[in-house]
């Protein structure tokens, strides 16, 4: 999505306060307090409802968005007023007209945000798509820590106190971690991956049904396009177009201290959809973002279903909990 919010002002309502983890020496001990516990609808992508202006809207959990976003249908049943913006919104399925709102209040478990800003955009075109009012983007998690159980189907956002500058989290061993890598702001996952020896840069991605490579990386990965076409499906995402993909399987895939062998990975076909690719794929020509550019990936929830994900914000870390178990509900 386009960049132009400002982190919110979010104020997190006081919840349960337990204990996780020792503390260092003279330092204050990390406690966590679950602030919302959200079921999750168990469609591709996690679904999850939250509060707008004291009215229901139902939200894919979209830990790749920028900023939470709205249809211009769903806006305006919420009573959202938006503006179109002299911007574009840049996804998946290409380059959208942008618009822009404030929620009078959005209420998320024990979370009340007011006046948080929020795009506007039309991209649910498929009719199984036509109860969805949007995307909960991380211009409101990131001040959070957030628990993707997708295995257990539930949501859970907590709220950091204390020194948590070390990872804290409500699961059980054996956990697998990696730093967050941020390329241009402080809200997305962002990590690093090896896949067949090379570095690649990655996007945790919640509302990506599948994890999706864009056509630059695997050419960089050494892929034969070529070789893909017999796979090709269609593949859906934000922006007006479906978008042609294919299917490769690549032997190992690296990320931090775990590894998955034979992994499956869609390639984004995207040649001559006339995407801005300083947008959208890999931004390889920018020396500033290292060897591997921009964004070159996401790893979308088909992942988070077999892998147990905590995105640790007050720690900097993404942990990973595989084979994956259902949290225990903060009570």
């Amino acid at each position: 999505m386009e960049r132009f919010c400002r982190p919110a002002s979010v104020a997190g309502c006081a919840a349960l306060l337990f204990l996780l983890g020792a503390s260092q020496a003279g330092q204050a001990e990390c406690r966590l307090g679950a602030v919302a516990v959200l079921p999750e609808q168990g469609r591709h992508s996690p679904v999850v409802t939250v509060d707008i202006n004291s009215k229901p809207a139902t939200l894919v959990l979209d830990t790749g968005a920028f900023t939470t976003t709205l249809t211009l249908r769903s806006a305006e049943r919420l009573g959202v007023r938006m503006s179109q913006l002299d911007a574009n919104s840049y996804g998946v399925g290409g380059v959208s007209h942008l618009h822009r709102g404030l929620a009078g209040r959005m209420r998320i478990g024990g979370i009340s945000a007011d006046g948080l800003t929020l795009a506007g955009v039309d991209f649910f075109d498929r009719p199984e798509d036509a109860e969805l009012d949007g995307l909960l983007g991380m211009n409101l998690m990131a001040a959070y820590d957030v628990d993707l159980d997708l295995a257990g189907r539930h949501v859970i956002i907590y709220e950091a106190d204390g020194d948590c500058s070390k990872p804290t989290v409500a699961l059980a061993q054996p956990l697998y971690m990696v730093p967050l890598e941020f390329i241009e702001h402080d809200r997305q996952a962002d990590v690093e991956l090896v896949i067949d020896g090379r570095r690649v840069r990655a996007v945790v991605d919640s509302g990506a049904a599948r994890t999706v490579m864009f056509r630059s990386a695997a050419s960089r990965l050494g892929v034969d396009i070529a070789a893909l076409r017999s796979s090709r499906r269609v593949g859906y995402g934000v922006g007006p177009r479906p978008v042609p993909m294919m299917e490769h399987v690549f032997a190992t895939v690296r990320i931090g201290d775990l590894q998955i062998n034979n992994m499956t990975i869609f390639v984004l076909d995207q040649a001559n959809m006339g995407l801005d690719m300083v947008h959208v794929g890999s931004r390889l020509a920018d020396p500033s973002l290292g060897e591997t550019g921009g964004e070159e990936m996401l790893l979308g929830a088909d992942f988070m279903r077999k892998v147990h994900l905590w995105i640790s914000h007050s720690s900097h870390r993404l942990i990973m909990q595989y084979p994956p178990q259902p949290s225990v509900l903060p009570q």
